[in-house]
């Protein structure tokens, strides 16, 4: 046997990944909980379509969850939910409802604090690229051109709806 066959002998077994010191998360799933949308003005609204860009208005919110486990510990569920409106001359012609959530746990967490940063605003920022698709795609489905949200700030979102930032006091 050479010192190379010794060496390989000799290794830990399992998966060859360097064991992070630093907060992380896993995600172990994305999925739809509820998404609905309503065209109330249909078809109308498709065959008199404006000339004038329809004002659209849109609400984040974040919903965070505990989600108890014997498989897994630190387990979140993550949900990023939008509401959707467009208005044209008076009217609404689409309101989306969109309910979009992650699975998750998270590792190497000090404080409360920064817990609550990751998973109210760092996870909605991971998610937010395929709820931006789904909106697209629905909105195009329902005979309108596809609607396509600007890119959000979440840190910023935290910030206005918290107050403060994760930075300061060590988990009890």
């Amino acid at each position: 046997m050479t010192d190379k066959d010794n060496a390989e002998a000799d290794a830990p077994k399992g998966p060859k990944h360097k064991q992070w010191d630093h907060p992380y998360y896993t995600v172990l799933t994305q999925y739809v909980k509820d998404l609905s949308l309503e065209n109330p003005f249909a078809p109308h609204s498709i065959i008199d379509k404006a000339e004038a860009m329809p004002t659209t208005n849109v609400a984040f919110e974040t919903a965070v969850r505990e989600v108890e486990s014997e498989k897994f510990e630190d387990l979140y569920e993550v949900s990023l939910i939008l509401n959707i409106s467009t208005t044209t001359e008076d009217r609404i012609p689409i309101i989306l409802e969109l309910d979009y959530g992650v699975l998750c746990t998270v590792h190497n967490i000090e404080s409360d604090k920064q817990l609550h940063y990751m998973l109210h605003s760092e996870l909605p920022r991971i998610l937010f690229p395929y709820v931006r698709q789904l909106v697209s795609d629905y909105t195009a489905q329902a005979g309108y051109n596809p609607l396509y949200l600007p890119p959000t700030n979440f840190s910023a979102l935290y910030i206005q709806r918290f107050g403060e930032t994760w930075r300061t006091k060590k988990r009890e």
